[in-house]
């Protein structure tokens, strides 16, 4: 009987302390939320503004940072790839600029194996090939993206060979020892080898000309126009 009135005294207890704590408890906060502006209506305005703007911060500004990266990531793949086309333009452009030299050279040369052999004469020259063929080993000419101008090229430097292969028997012909021998004809043999042998320069000769008109467009572009002079 003792026990069962104690118990009740503990729940009576629980049940006053809980009471205070939730009626007694927010009256003693009501001078505090009084200090504090709690009760004014700016105050809870202005807070739900501050949770609008914070909430809209946090949505918004999550996307913006994913969108921002993804630009900064595709921008600098752009770049990345301009850089290799600018390096890639560069190259080719430095060696036209090899070949430019040794195909001016050779173009000279034409002009004065023409004269040559209209006079019936023969040069000691040939065509310079050692650049075409120094670019050509190491694989440089792989730059050139052009590829039917790069076909137009080896063709030509092709053309060169063949012209400079039959100049070599020309000269051994000329400075061959014991071909002063005359034959039936009145003529010797080295004169025979001579006349055998013009008309097949000349028609390689032809044969590089024509070579050179299909590269020299894009081997040499044409310069600028000059400027009128004024006054």
């Amino acid at each position: 009987m003792a026990r069962t009135t104690t118990a009740a005294g503990s729940g009576s207890w629980v049940a006053i302390v809980l009471a205070l704590t939730f009626v007694v408890g927010p009256l003693a906060l009501l001078p505090i939320g009084s200090a504090l502006g709690w009760f004014k209506t700016d105050f809870w305005l202005g807070g739900l503004a501050n949770l609008a703007a914070t909430s809209a911060g946090i949505m918004g500004g999550i996307p913006a940072a994913l969108a921002i990266n993804r630009w900064q990531e595709d921008r600098s793949g752009r770049l990345t790839e301009q850089q290799r086309t600018s390096d890639a333009l560069r190259k080719r452009d430095r060696i036209l600029g090899v070949l430019r030299v040794e195909f001016s050279l050779n173009e000279q040369l034409t002009k004065e194996w023409k004269e040559a052999l209209a006079q019936g004469v023969a040069l000691s020259g040939f065509f310079l090939t050692e650049r075409w063929s120094v670019l050509k080993a190491a694989g440089e000419l792989a730059a050139i993206d052009d590829v039917g101008f790069l076909g137009q090229l080896a063709d030509c430097y092709q053309r060169y060979e063949h012209f400079n292969a039959a100049a070599s028997r020309m000269l051994d012909v000329l400075f061959a020892v014991g071909m002063d021998v005359r034959g039936s004809s009145g003529k010797s043999t080295r004169e025979s080898a001579k006349e055998r042998l013009t008309p097949v320069l000349k028609l390689h000769l032809e044969d590089v000309e024509s070579a050179h008109q299909a590269v020299r467009s894009k081997l040499i572009p044409p310069l600028a126009a000059t400027p009128p002079v004024i006054g």
